[in-house]
Order: structure tokens, then sequence, then C-alpha cells
């Protein structure tokens, strides 16, 4: 791929729109290089994690070499020493390199910080039905150990009113289901051949489909991608020591290191559970469409394209 140090592909967002599966998949692609860190965060300078309330946690890399030798997944941390980033791609070897950020499509500052560094990366934008784009987070969030005393609607709305709010100050639940500010400031930066904009619905009915158009945006010889394993599902804590551990994250983060990987999946089956899940109901699309309604209809205008089986009676 290009000869540049930095990342050619940023799938920047938004938050729970299948980023971490679509990452997952096309790192399965020989042409694709793997970082240890899927979302690194390097570009939302406006982001400050020292900012962060107790109740977010986020896992600092002290030693960037040492996490490399390690070879373990760290879904996100924020980085923000340039030449510890670069070495998270050092070893790409001509393939690939993906940057997986989704605070880089909240931010204001990362599209143009992208550009700085990389006039010619390739943008991935992936937006979903905001309801339940909130309401998956809000599974996320249950799943953590957060929000346990109130229900989804209760739960954004209470989040909505917080005075003080930011990535990792507040849940954020609305402010990441909204799409037409974010896209712009993307639009307003790069030329339109190189956004790739894929709306959940699509992804969600034809994966390799999908799957088939971001290699052909990305410059990557045609793939089948297994696409059987689902990644960053829905599910909750099924015992009391999963919930325990899921509140004490620096704690979790340590023990899965010793874990060998043939027992990671097993052990996560007796973690977590699919049954009796939330649901999302007709009222809840009832009180939060209106948060919704104007900017489906701008970011309509800015995709050009009609998204109105995403508005619910």
């Amino acid at each position: 791929m290009s000869p540049t140090p930095w990342p050619d592909v940023f799938i920047v967002g938004a938050a729970k729109t299948g980023t971490s599966s679509l990452y997952q998949f096309l790192i399965q692609h020989p042409d694709v290089a793997r970082s240890i860190v899927k979302e690194p965060h390097f570009f939302s300078t406006d982001i400050n994690p020292e900012d962060f309330s107790a109740e977010f946690y986020y896992q600092k890399i002290p030693d960037i070499d040492a996490a490399i030798r390690r070879g373990h997944m760290i879904h996100s941390s924020f980085i923000r020493n340039e030449a510890d980033y670069l070495k998270l791609y050092a070893g790409a070897q001509g393939k690939l390199k993906i940057d997986s950020s989704v605070s880089n499509l909240f931010s204001h500052t990362a599209a143009g910080a992208i550009h700085s560094k990389n006039p010619d990366a390739r943008i991935i934008i992936i937006i979903r039905q905001p309801v339940e784009r909130a309401f998956s987070h809000y599974v996320m969030d249950r799943r953590s150990g957060y929000k346990l005393s109130l229900s989804f609607t209760e739960a954004v709305l209470s989040d909505y009113q917080q005075p003080k709010k930011g990535w990792g100050i507040s849940h954020l639940y609305a402010e990441l289901s909204v799409y037409a500010d974010a896209i712009k400031r993307y639009q307003d930066t790069f030329p339109a051949n190189q956004i790739h904009l894929i709306v959940y619905d699509d992804y969600r009915n034809d994966v390799q489909a999908v799957l088939s158009s971001v290699c052909h945006f990305a410059g990557l010889k045609p793939f089948r991608f297994d696409t059987k394993q689902a990644h960053n599902t829905a599910v909750l804590p099924s015992n009391p020591l999963t919930r325990w551990l899921n509140k004490n994250k620096a704690l979790k983060r340590s023990l899965s290191r010793h874990i060998p990987d043939a027992l990671r999946v097993p052990l996560r089956k007796l973690a977590y559970r699919k049954k009796n899940l939330p649901a999302l109901t007709p009222d809840d699309y009832k009180t939060l469409m209106p948060l919704f309604m104007e900017d489906i209809l701008r970011t309509e205008q800015r995709i050009n394209r009609s998204l109105k089986h995403w508005i619910k009676p």
C-alpha cells in the first residue's frame, strides 16, 4: 500500500454501528496489517482522557514496545505520543494499515488532523438508525455495569440533560446518534472519492456485498471473508462475578492477559448471556425520535440518500 507510515484507511465511526466487526473482518484479508490497538484515538485531540470521569475507564499503555511484543489485542486506548502511534503500524510491511478509532467521527479536530498527516487517507463512515444505535450503546453499558437502575429511555434522557457532557464524561447516547455535522467535517476536508459511507441496514442485510465494496474502495483485491463469527454482540453478564469484574476494568484487563487464547471463547460463553436482553419498545421510539428527526433530514441531504425507513411511528 502507500509508503506513508500513517494509516491508509480510517474507520471513523459511528460507535455501535458495526465498526468492530468490520475491522475484524478486514484483518482477515492477507493484504491488511494488524495493529495491536484497534482504537488508538490519536487524532481526536480535542478529547482529553485526563478529563474522564471515574465511571469511564480506558487502558493506558505505559510501554508500547512491550505491548507489541505481547501481541494481545487492545480494544481501545488514547495514544498521544506520535512515535508510539506510528509503532502500531511499523510492522505493516507494505500491507494496508487501518485505524478504527470511533471517536474520530465525534471529534471536531480529527478530520483535519488526519488530513494533515495523510491527505490521501480513505475514510469509512457507518451510520445507523439513531434510536437503535443508542439502544445498542445502552446494552453495552449494561454489560459494563452502568445504568443498571434505568430503563433505556430514562438513561438516554438523563444523559442528554447532564450539565457537563463529553467523551468519557457522559455516555452521549443521543449525541453519538446524530451524523450530519460530523459527515460534513469529513466532506469539507477530503474529496468525495476518499469517503465511503455505509448505512448499517445494508451492512446487516448483506455483509459480503458491503465488504466487497469496502475492498474496492480501499484498493484491496477481492476476498471471501468468513463472517460466521459475530463480534462485539449484545450480551449481558450471566453472574455476579462477571458484573464485578466489568466494574473493575483494570483488574479485568490484567487477568485477561494471562488467559490462553483457546479458553477465551468458552469463558466468554460462561460469563455472558444472550437471553432476556432488554428490547426496544414502540414507546421508546415515540419518546426519543423527536431528538433525531431534524438530523435525519439533514443527513439525508448530506449523503443524497433517503433514510425514510429510519423514521419510526
